[in-house]
């Protein structure tokens, strides 16, 4: 998978150049100073980020580009791979210098620690790499077709560094300003060519961007190594290695493609910081396009998905062939008002009742209707790190938040509508429980309407209401009447239910009166359980005695084997024969 992603990766970047990187390219919060040839502050920019357009708040500055290069090329590969070993200077060449400001006031910066990044960075042979005959061998390569470091820039680099770094304030322009008490960067770059920034930023990553060059080996006079990227292993992290076999790493590639693998991850590493962790890697047209959870998604014939997540590293969290992909729905989904019941106190939901094209459009809707607008933040949102206060919700989204994601944005159809019923009935029943009386009509509605489209299951409207009307005839009836069939009769069962516990006047419709009904597994059950509650509310019935006696009468009159619970949901949700007129009466 890695490697067709490496080749689509590759032609764009052939296309467009560093380009593809920089142009996204999002450098850390922070004061960036940049110094000129003659060892003047040219300019002083503070970097800050829009948390929630995740854009660089100020880019007016005539050097911004400049500082996204400079800032490109002098990053780390990794904090496990510093020029400074104490890991206080973050920088990897002479021509630049990354320190955290609490740094330089705490003390932890110090002339030993400048003193000491210097002296590596005017002899990496001697006084870093000497230990690694790999890493010798491959900065010697680098020396040999690029020389050795400026000394002269070098030194009057560190020169400036000692001399100012711990009184910026000195040197710093009247118009400009710089928050030192600031928990992000201080960065300072020494103004140099393009050119030079990019070699002296190779001098340090080409030695440094295996994992670990005990892994090296040589093949026709190419070094192959293990890539550094989404991976670790060395001496403390040996599970990856093939035991039995000579070579042990999982797969080794030169330097070359190495440079090329590092790239793709910065990419990756911009999408990320720029919120967008759904990467779609087109085979087909040779494009790369990330998207934030919930964006519309580009159809796409073949490729890959990648779901991505920043840390100290980029990690590639789960990967997925995509065939066929259709961001358009083969038919429009209708949110039908199947069941016919007007919103008194929640009008504002007539508006889900319409027409949708898209299955970006379907994901909003069961995240509005359903999920309480939760699940759209939350697909891939750590377990430990959900915070929900409702659990039936919680564990719907960890349960069926990856089918709805598959079925929304990879075009994975598989048991989708079984899937989907099932939590559908576990959040209509949590709403029930908590009286949220529309909403879970609202959730019936969205419920048959998925039925309707995903089944074909027709006229559902007209069903349920011969379904309510014929019941509604044989309680208002004057005549002995029976039930039809076990529709009618757990379609009964709900509302004689939804009307007894109605008559609880404790102020506490408590969850324990409902939640036998939703979950009774037997027939005798549900009948046991009805006989206890009209016993307790019997004196409140009064008013209504022809219609709950017939009503009784009915269920008491009717055995069924296998429990509905979908026509138990019904007729709880739906409006109550008992509280409904009748002129004739």
């Amino acid at each position: 998978m890695l490697e067709e992603c490496l080749a689509v990766f590759e032609k764009v970047l052939n296309k467009k150049g560093e380009k593809l990187i920089l142009n996204k390219y999002i450098p850390a919060e922070g004061s960036y100073i940049i110094v000129d040839r003659d060892g003047k502050v040219k300019d002083v920019i503070d970097i800050k980020m829009d948390k929630k357009t995740r854009e660089i708040v100020d880019k007016s500055s005539e050097y911004y580009i400049d500082i996204i290069l400079y800032d490109y090329y002098s990053k780390l590969l990794s904090m496990n791979k510093p020029i400074d070993s104490k890991k206080v200077i973050h920088s990897n060449n002479y021509l630049s210098f990354f320190v955290k400001k609490e740094n330089v006031k705490n003390g932890k910066l110090t002339e030993a620690i400048i003193d000491n990044y210097y002296n590596i960075l005017a002899n990496p042979l001697d006084n870093k790499y000497k230990k690694s005959k790999e890493a010798s061998r491959i900065y010697q390569e680098f020396v040999k077709s690029n020389g050795k470091p400026d000394e002269e820039v070098l030194n009057k680099n560190m020169k400036w560094i000692k001399e100012h770094i711990f009184k910026l304030e000195e040197i710093i322009p009247a118009t400009k300003s710089i928050d030192m008490t600031k928990k992000d960067y201080l960065k300072i770059f020494f103004e140099a060519d393009k050119e030079d920034y990019e070699k002296e930023s190779n001098r340090y990553i080409l030695p440094n961007i295996y994992n670990c060059n005990d892994y090296n080996i040589e093949v026709n006079g190419k070094i192959l190594g293990l890539a550094d990227n989404n991976i670790s292993m060395n001496s403390k992290k040996p599970f990856l290695g093939h035991k039995n076999k000579k070579v042990v790493a999982p797969y080794l590639i030169d330097g070359q493609r190495a440079i090329i693998q590092k790239k793709f991850f910065e990419y990756l590493m911009n999408m990320a910081s720029l919120g967008k962790y759904n990467i779609y890697i087109n085979t087909e047209k040779n494009r790369i396009e990330g998207y934030s959870d919930g964006e519309p998604v580009d159809s796409m014939e073949c490729g890959y998905f990648l779901h991505i997540a920043k840390g100290t590293e980029l990690e590639i969290v789960t990967q997925d062939n995509i065939s066929g992909y259709e961001k358009k729905l083969s038919e429009d989904f209708i949110l039908e008002h199947v069941l016919n019941i007007e919103y008194k106190y929640h009008p504002e939901y007539e508006d889900f009742y319409k027409r949708y094209d898209y299955r970006y459009q379907i994901a909003d809707v069961l995240n509005d209707i359903l999920f309480f607008k939760l699940l759209k933040s939350n697909y891939y949102t750590s377990p430990n790190d959900l915070r929900i206060n409702d659990t039936v919700i919680k564990q719907n989204i960890l349960t069926y938040r990856n089918m709805i994601f598959d079925w929304v944005y990879k075009g994975f159809n598989n048991g989708f509508i079984d899937r989907i019923e099932t939590c559908c009935k576990n959040i209509i029943k949590n709403s029930i429980l908590n009286d949220y009386k529309e909403r879970a009509i609202l959730q019936l509605d969205l419920y048959y309407s998925l039925r309707i489209y995903f089944k074909g299951e027709k006229n559902m409207s007209e069903i349920i209401s011969d379904l309510r009307n014929s019941v509604k005839d044989k309680v208002l009836s004057k005549d002995v009447v029976n039930l039809s069939n076990d529709k009618e009769y757990y379609y009964a069962i709900g509302q004689l239910a939804g009307y007894l516990i109605s008559r609880n006047k404790s102020g506490n419709k408590a969850q324990s009166l409902i939640n036998p009904f939703l979950n009774a597994t037997s027939d005798v059950l549900l009948k046991a359980r009805l006989k206890q509650l009209y016993k307790k509310y019997n004196y409140d019935i009064s008013e209504n005695s022809r219609r709950i006696k017939n009503l009784v009468t009915l269920i008491w009159g009717y055995e069924a084997k296998k429990v509905d619970e979908d026509m138990i949901l019904l007729g709880y949700a739906d409006n109550n024969i008992m509280f409904t007129k009748n002129d004739n009466e």
